[in-house]
């Protein structure tokens, strides 16, 4: 008998916390239709078990083309949004959605967002995202993210290239 008990308990527990995740998802959706883009991307980034806090729901912000009230773009802002919850919620962005970040601050001109997030350890750092601030010709932020990922070899030859560009330039001047 007891074991029914454990077993109806269990069941309202499971659907209870179904019902929840459901509640917040309307939640989410209900603020994008209306626009409210960065009350949307705190209710994702906050979301339980971190339903949300997902590639597919970056990705809905990606798409959204409407101006923000902020100057950022929607995108931008959930990045944003992410990063600034990282640690409190507590789930670090993996690699895929730190890249993504990455991207949406260089992107729009606002790397240091990206320096940011890095210096507090709110995106996983790897040496495509180093990669990234290379092709940007933003040597320290490249240095320090292949610094964060541990990629010594890599610190060294960015150097070592960056110093033989700076060693050409200035002869040529």
């Amino acid at each position: 008998e007891q074991d029914n008990d454990d077993d109806v308990e269990g069941e309202t527990l499971y659907y209870k916390e179904a019902g929840m995740l459901l509640d917040h998802i309307e939640i989410f959706m209900n603020l994008i239709v209306k626009g409210n883009y960065k009350e949307a991307s705190y209710v994702a980034a906050c979301s339980p078990k971190g339903v949300l806090r997902n590639m597919e729901t970056l990705l809905k912000f990606k798409a959204l083309k409407q101006s923000f009230n902020e100057g950022i773009s929607p995108w931008l802002c959930h990045c944003k949004v992410l990063a600034e919850t990282a640690r409190e919620a507590p789930f670090i962005p993996n690699k895929l959605i730190s890249l993504e970040c990455a991207k949406a601050a260089c992107s729009k001109n606002h790397i240091k967002f990206l320096y940011k997030w890095i210096a507090e350890e709110r995106l996983t750092c790897f040496d495509e995202m180093a990669q990234l601030a290379e092709r940007l010709n933003a040597v320290d932020l490249a240095e320090f993210i292949y610094r964060k990922a541990n990629g010594h070899y890599e610190v060294a030859s960015y150097l070592l290239q960056a110093d033989r560009l700076i060693g050409s330039i200035s002869h040529k001047i």
